[in-house]
C-alpha cells in the first residue's frame, strides 16, 4: 500500500514538473517573436549596426547596397538597404512574408501581432504617431513614425502577394 502512494505521488509530482516545464517553454515561445522586435527596434538608432551581415548587392550607379540581415524573422525574404545619397546614407530593413508560402504566413502571424501590440502601446504611450490608409497600388500600409514625423516602421499588405515589414533606420528622416 505504501509503494503504491509513492507511486502516486511520484506520478504527481512528474505531471506537475511537466506541465511547469511546458508553460514556462509556452512563456519563453511566446516572448521570443517580441525581443527580436524589440532587439530591432532598438538597432534602428544604430542603423542596424549589429544586424547587418555581408554584402549582397552594390550598385555604385543607382548608389545603394544591400546587406544580408543577421536576424531573418523567419521571413522568405529579407534585406537590409542602405541608400548613399551626396555626404550622407540611411537604411531600411525589410522582411517579406509570401503567402504562396505557408510557413511565411504562419511566421508572418506570429511576428505580426506583436509588432501591432508593440507599436500601438507605443502610440498610446505618446511615443509614435501611427495611420492606416491604401496606397496607389491597392496595398493595404500601417504607416508609423516618430512624433516629429520620421518614418520608424511602414507595415504593408496584400492578398496577392503577402505582407512586409520595413523598419527605417534613424536617419532616414521623413517622404
Amino acid at each position: 500500500m505504501k509503494t503504491q502512494s509513492l507511486h502516486k505521488s511520484f506520478v504527481k509530482l512528474s505531471f506537475t514538473l511537466v506541465l511547469i516545464f511546458l508553460a514556462n517553454f509556452s512563456i519563453y515561445a511566446q516572448n521570443e517573436p517580441k525581443d527580436e522586435l524589440l532587439l530591432i527596434l532598438g538597432e534602428m538608432k544604430n542603423e542596424f549596426s549589429s544586424l547587418t551581415g555581408a554584402i549582397e548587392t552594390k550598385d555604385t550607379v543607382e548608389h545603394y547596397t544591400n546587406y544580408t540581415p543577421l536576424n531573418k524573422l523567419s521571413s522568405s525574404e529579407s534585406v537590409i538597404t542602405e541608400i548613399f545619397e551626396e555626404a550622407s546614407s540611411r537604411k531600411a530593413l525589410v522582411y517579406f512574408y509570401n503567402y504562396e508560402n505557408t510557413d511565411a504566413l504562419i511566421a508572418s502571424v506570429k511576428y505580426l501581432t506583436p509588432l501591432l501590440d508593440i507599436v500601438n502601446a507605443r502610440i498610446q504611450l505618446g511615443m509614435y504617431k501611427g495611420r492606416d490608409y491604401t496606397n496607389e497600388s491597392g496595398r493595404s500600409v500601417t504607416e508609423v513614425t516618430d512624433l516629429e514625423g520620421n518614418y520608424l516602421i511602414d507595415i504593408v499588405s496584400n492578398a496577392e502577394w503577402g505582407l512586409k515589414f520595413v523598419f527605417y533606420s534613424k536617419n532616414w528622416g521623413k517622404n
